[in-house]
This record gives structure tokens, sequence and C-alpha cells, in this order.
């Protein structure tokens, strides 16, 4: 009986466990799986500030589009947050044209959260944006929202200026 107990215990302790590597675990980058990005129009938002961060002038920004590829307009929201202090920096929901892509730059070198949600699709994707990202090389999210209710996404990066 007392062998029961235990075996009970230890496996309770592995699934806690498990739980809270779970949640400190990261978003991804990227999904990886978005082969094209093509979008006929960009709408550049501007740059989205962080005041926490101080600039410096020793590292390239990165930049994040969302690009509608299915084929009808969507209302797509986008949340921005800089992880290191928990800031929320930028916040919109709109509808978005088909076969645009809404741009923003992120200017200062801090790791960030993507969230991105398309409810009409019941569609959402959780993105990270590392500090790495911002060195001397110019890199990109790039986001594709589908008909079919999937959001993929790469990043895309040069080494010509390392």
């Amino acid at each position: 009986m007392k062998r029961r107990t235990v075996l009970h215990a230890a496996a309770a302790g592995v699934v806690t466990m498990s739980g809270c590597a779970a949640m400190g675990s990261h978003p991804p980058e990227s999904t990886n799986d978005l082969e094209r990005f093509d979008p006929t129009t960009r709408d550049d938002r501007g740059d989205v500030d962080n005041p926490v961060v101080e600039q410096n002038g020793d590292y390239e920004p990165h930049h994040v589009s969302v690009w509608n590829a299915t084929d009808e307009p969507r209302q797509i929201s986008l949340e921005i947050t800089d992880r290191s202090n928990q800031r929320g920096l930028f916040e919109m929901t709109e509808t978005v044209p088909v076969d645009v892509a809404l741009k923003v730059t992120l200017p200062d070198r801090s790791t960030y959260t993507i969230e991105l949600r398309v409810p009409v699709l019941d569609a959402q994707q959780t993105l990270r944006v590392p500090s790495q990202r911002f060195d001397c090389n110019e890199s990109t999210t790039q986001i594709g929202v589908f008909s079919s209710g999937e959001i993929r996404s790469t990043i895309l990066t040069t080494s010509l200026r390392c």
C-alpha cells in the first residue's frame, strides 16, 4: 500500500513540475512556415515607442509586418509588450484590407512579445522578439494570416553590415 502512495506522489510531482516548466517557457520567435510574403500594399504604422529603454545607435531596429493573405478584409488585433518590464507598448485592432501588410518598427533593443488575434477565424499566435535580434543586422518578423485560420510567420535577417 505504501508503494502506491509513493508512486502517486511521485507522479503528481512530475505533473506539477512539468506545468511549472510550461508556464516559464518562451513563445517561439516564428512558426518558420511562411513560404511567401508578398502583399501588394504596405501600411507603415511607424515606431513603437519604448520609454523605458535607452536608445542606442549601435544596433538596427526590428520590423514586424502582418499581412492579410485572406480573401476578404479581416479584423486583426495586434499587441506588443516589452517582456523585460511587462509594459504594453502598442495595441491596435482594425480591419485590414485584403493583401495589405501592416508594419510597425521596434527601434529599441529589448525582448518583446507579439500577440496577434483574428477573432472571425478563431486564430491567435504569440511570438517573441529576443533582444539578440537588435544587432548590426536588419531583421524583420513577417506574419501571414490565411483564410484557413492559420497564422504563419518567419524571421528574415541579413548579415551584410556585421
